[in-house]
């Protein structure tokens, strides 16, 4: 599968830790630290990365992370639908099989 953007090391020097940890462990989720270390604060390593571009923090691979989860107070939008980037990505990946619909 397609690695999650918030995982880049780029947008997980962003994140507030133990913000995301309270965050996290409230309903609906009630991850556990280790949990939330698993699915949001460990950077995928930059060698099983395809993609070289800078992170894409509107990309559908991306979790909507609200201000209160960044150091800086930044939201990190995340994506509801794919984007450009996505489907440029996915068409190097997946060979073409007729006319790619347009984002």
């Amino acid at each position: 599968g397609f690695p999650h953007e918030h995982m880049r090391t780029e947008i997980v020097a962003l994140l507030n830790k133990q913000a995301c940890y309270d965050y996290y462990a409230q309903p609906p989720n009630y991850w556990t630290p280790a949990y939330v270390d698993l699915q949001v604060l460990t950077s995928l390593p930059a060698s099983s990365l395809w993609y070289t571009a800078p992170p894409d923090a509107q990309s559908i691979m991306c979790y909507q992370l609200d201000a209160s989860l960044t150091t800086a107070g930044t939201e990190i939008p995340g994506g509801y639908k794919i984007d450009k980037l996505d489907g440029e990505f996915a068409a190097t990946v997946y060979p073409k099989q007729g006319p790619f619909p347009s984002l």
